[in-house]
């Protein structure tokens, strides 16, 4: 996860190249964050909990502006072509690594 304020000042820095007033976020732009915000927690070395948690996504001023979807399914369960090619792509990985 990255740090709530790098998250703002990408969004600043976009909002300002574009022209854009400051309400938006990332100027407008669709952005796409991925990741399970309740498990991965931005690393603060040093320092405590509280701040830990306050450095989330979801403690800063643009999260209120997002919106989050869910999976409903998982798309490699399905059996097609290319999730067999991506079976094999993975096997093949995990026995070059067993070498």
């Amino acid at each position: 996860m990255e740090h709530n304020p790098c998250l703002e000042a990408v969004s600043s820095t976009l909002n300002d190249i574009c022209n854009v007033d400051g309400q938006q976020v990332f100027a407008g732009i669709p952005t796409v964050l991925r990741g399970d915000f309740a498990q991965i927690l931005p690393v603060i070395r040093s320092d405590t909990r509280q701040a830990t948690v306050n450095a989330c996504i979801q403690h800063g001023s643009i999260w209120e502006h997002l919106r989050v979807l869910k999976l409903k399914r998982s798309m490699r369960v399905t059996a097609s072509d290319a999730n067999r090619v991506f079976l094999t792509f993975v096997n093949d990985l995990a026995t070059c690594h067993k070498r």
